[in-house]
């Protein structure tokens, strides 16, 4: 299958197992294409238990407060705020 699959094969694997199918408003017996709903059970789903269990080994050494997307998009969103509240510090100021 391969990690992120589980989504593309999920009405296949619903129908093979005789699960249920999903209702929606505008069609009833349908089956349909939907993902996981939680990383952990979409990566044991879609990798088998050694992938998912590869997945929450490689989770443990992440390090998202050092990582260099974050590190940069802190600063931007800071420099957005502070150019949002001059612009309407100099709108109040021109009101009264």
């Amino acid at each position: 299958m391969g990690f992120r699959n589980f989504e593309h094969q999920a009405a296949e694997l619903k129908e093979k197992f005789a699960l249920r199918p999903d209702t929606i408003r505008l069609k009833k017996g349908v089956y349909l294409n939907r993902h996981a709903r939680n990383n952990y059970l979409e990566a044991f789903a879609s990798t088998c238990v050694l992938g998912g269990l590869a997945f929450l080994f490689s989770g443990m050494f992440e390090n998202t407060f050092y990582d260099s997307e974050v590190l940069n998009v802190v600063p931007v969103f800071h420099l957005c705020s502070q150019v949002v509240m001059t612009e309407e510090v100099k709108k109040v100021a021109r009101i009264s």
